[in-house]
């Protein structure tokens, strides 16, 4: 997480608008990853960063309702 953390906060400083956070893989034939182990993945990193002040755009990429509405709930602002 810390080195997800970290990337996010340089990309932020090398002006990007909006963050995209990412559990699953989604190219084709990648195994498919449980919710629960999505949510692990991807509420932590938002978390930090919105603890840490990071106040740019995070978007989330899932298919789950339940990784949704966490993301949601953990301070994301967009979901696709």
């Amino acid at each position: 997480m810390d080195a997800s953390v970290a990337h996010a906060k340089k990309l932020v400083r090398d002006g990007a608008n909006i963050l995209d956070i990412g559990g699953e893989s989604t190219r084709p034939g990648a195994a498919p990853v449980p919710v629960e182990d999505e949510i692990r993945r991807v509420i932590p990193v938002i978390k930090a960063l919105r603890s840490e002040g990071v106040n740019t755009l995070i978007s989330v990429d899932t298919r789950k309702s339940g990784v949704a509405a966490a993301a949601i709930q953990a301070g994301a602002d967009i979901i696709y």
